[in-house]
């Protein structure tokens, strides 16, 4: 029976096939049916935290029925076990001559530690374990590690490593009607597993649990939908994420180069079939660039909302410290691990723009290199850089990205947004403005520019009881003087 269910918990995770079948072979290692010299005995889980390496394990190492010699952060009652606190413990019961499983659990956090490297004894001990299972067919070494930090001589003597990666939609609806079939609907789950793009195995739980909460002990398929928009994954934590954005295209002013080409970009997402069957390559790197105010951020939130993607909003400030290129990094993976969202860094100068060092800048460098594994099959998602000035960002970056360029508004662009605004105040502001008129002198203004050239506008009709045109070239040229997309953007 145990067996059973493990198989079946087998197949449904997102494993490699390659994968599965080193992990059904050994199912049977101990019914003698391999010749051990064939055969490894060496396994480490790899992934990140949540994603079901420990689970597995778990379940694996109990369907033997044989000692389990364990040694981890969580307190396991295994039938047949025996946890351990330190290696030499450990590795006195591994010399016996008799069938066990070493099971270490969290490999990143067994080891005493001497200047952030594994103390001598502790790594001697270690390979001491791996010895032990190398030399003596009686023994099996099962272990996990949220990532892979050991030297050579450790790495080379544990003979298969699994990767283990996010639950894929499946996953995650086989999960939810394993453990949660009794509390959540058919339709529940499907709006969860829908809504879940890059959640591992604890985010699911404290996804449902704060539902519960929000909706007063009751599950209902809103409440699970505003869930969705307000939970965020440990991960991003620290990150702003909209969900559930409700801007369109329809709601921008102009742009219609820009709009029309993301247009397509949005059919290619929409019908992944129509890529591939005319050989289309998906645009998953954009450069968007233009003054400060032109609509890059705007425009984003749109294009999220015609997709219907969730948006990670970064700020090229926040990756400014002593540890970008981890930063970097792990910002990469949000786009392995959050499919079908878009990653939006703004101000993406502030990090890579040092023009002193143009394409030798070493974080431009490192960008550039993790932008190798950019492509459809690895990331599913959308990144889009937002610079004020792209003579600012490397040109071997750029030869990477699809260039959009957001310039300021023209006449056309300026005289409906000033009419816009005219139209929301037509019941308190006097009508002697005039749109076209205002657009012509404001030639060298941003959307930013323009909005804060209106607000001045509706104050002095506050303070005064009325504004003219006066008034306005008064504040137009004040604004100039200064410059205008530096005082207003």
């Amino acid at each position: 029976m145990k067996k059973e269910k493990f198989l079946k918990l087998l197949d449904n995770t997102p494993l490699k096939s390659i994968d599965k079948e080193s992990i059904y072979f050994i199912l049977d290692y101990f019914k003698k049916k391999h010749n051990p010299k064939l055969t490894s005995r060496s396994f480490l889980f790899l992934g990140d935290a949540g994603v079901g390496k420990t689970y597995l394990a778990k379940e694996l190492v109990q369907i033997f029925n044989k000692d389990i010699l364990y040694m981890g952060c969580d307190s396991f009652n295994f039938q047949k076990g025996k946890r351990f606190l330190s290696l030499k413990d450990l590795v006195k019961e591994a010399q016996r001559d008799k069938e066990q499983i070493i099971f270490l659990d969290d490999l990143n956090y067994l080891f005493d530690r001497e200047d952030c490297e594994i103390s001598p004894a502790d790594k001697r001990k270690f390979i001491e374990v791996l010895n032990i299972v190398k030399n003596n067919t009686k023994k099996l070494f099962i272990a996990t590690a949220n990532y892979l930090e050991f030297d050579d001589q450790i790495t080379d003597r544990i003979e298969v490593k699994i990767n283990f990666s996010f639950p894929s939609e499946a996953n995650k609806r086989s999960y939810l009607e394993a453990e949660y079939s009794n509390c959540l609907k058919k339709k529940h789950i499907e709006i969860i597993t829908e809504n879940s793009m890059g959640y591992n195995y604890r985010d699911l739980p404290e996804m449902i649990k704060l539902a519960y909460r929000l909706g007063k002990s009751k599950l209902t398929v809103n409440i699970l939908k505003k869930t969705a928009q307000q939970y965020k994954p440990t991960q991003i934590y620290n990150y702003q994420i909209e969900n559930g954005i409700s801007l369109r295209f329809k709601d921008i002013l102009g742009k219609q180069i820009q709009k029309s080409f993301l247009s397509k970009i949005i059919q290619l997402y929409k019908n992944k079939a129509l890529g591939k069957n005319l050989g289309i390559k998906r645009h998953n790197l954009l450069l968007f660039h233009g003054p400060p105010g032109t609509g890059k951020t705007f425009m984003t939130r749109a294009l999220a909302g015609e997709l219907g993607f969730p948006m990670i909003c970064i700020s090229g400030k926040e990756l400014c410290s002593n540890d970008n290129i981890t930063r970097l990094s792990k910002i990469m993976d949000f786009g392995k691990r959050y499919q079908n969202c878009i990653i939006f860094i703004d101000e993406a100068e502030k990090l890579f723009g040092n023009s002193r060092y143009g394409d030798d800048n070493y974080l431009m460098g490192e960008f550039n290199r993790l932008l190798d594994g950019a492509n459809d099959a690895e990331i599913k998602s959308l990144f889009i850089l937002a610079v004020n000035d792209s003579s600012r960002i490397g040109n071997a970056l750029k030869d990477r990205m699809t260039d959009l360029e957001f310039p300021l508004p023209d006449f056309e662009e300026r005289v409906s947004f000033i009419k816009q605004k005219m139209e929301s105040t037509r019941n308190h502001i006097s009508h002697c403005l005039k749109a076209e008129e205002i657009a012509k002198i404001i030639f060298d203004f941003s959307f930013r520019d323009i909005e804060k050239l209106w607000n001045e506008i509706v104050f002095n009709y506050l303070e005064t009881g009325r504004v003219d045109m006066t008034f306005v070239r008064k504040i137009v040229n004040d604004a100039k003087g200064i410059c205008p997309n530096t005082m207003m953007g």
